[in-house]
């Protein structure tokens, strides 16, 4: 029997933040129902964008891991290979690899191929630099890790403009 009012809430799906303030959480337990939850962050790039979550494990290369000209992370042996990060909400830990990466996501926006936003557990200046270029919504350092809630498939809204996302379970 949960004892204290943290243990209770927790029991229910619910997490108290630090400042005292009540939030839904999203059940890890395989089979439960998940409640939409909102997060907060730091924003890299201004915007709010709404769409279907594609997320990764693992970095992600612009240059060689992404095709530009179809959107298709095609990094052999990567968690989304084979899998097209156009129109999507991508949620992936960091960027990697070269500083062309940039370059390479320029062209794919410019082909219609590119994600519509972008989160990352913690940006670096490839990915970041990918999004100023493109004025793709971008945001980071979210009070928790998105890779721990935010499952493929979800619906993700970024609001780039207020620093945080809301994340509606499929």
């Amino acid at each position: 029997m949960a004892t204290t009012r943290r243990e209770f809430l927790k029991t229910a799906g619910i997490t108290l933040v630090a400042s005292g303030t009540v939030m839904a959480g999203l059940s890890k337990v395989e089979g439960q129902s998940r409640s939409p939850v909102r997060i907060k962050g730091a924003t890299i790039v201004a915007g709010v964008v709404k769409g279907e979550a594609l997320v990764s494990s693992q970095p992600i290369s612009f240059t060689g891991g992404m095709d530009p000209k179809t959107g298709i992370i095609r990094e052999r042996g990567h968690a989304i290979m084979g899998q097209s990060v156009a129109g999507k909400i991508l949620v992936f830990p960091q960027g990697k690899g070269s500083t062309t990466g940039s370059w390479q996501y320029w062209i794919a926006y410019k082909k219609g191929k590119a994600p519509i936003g972008l989160i990352n557990v913690k940006a670096e200046g490839i990915v970041t630099c990918s999004a100023v270029i493109t004025n793709t919504p971008m945001i980071h350092l979210l009070e928790r890790n998105p890779l721990e809630f935010i499952r493929t498939g979800d619906i993700v809204t970024i609001n780039g403009d207020e620093g945080w996302i809301e994340v509606i379970p499929a």
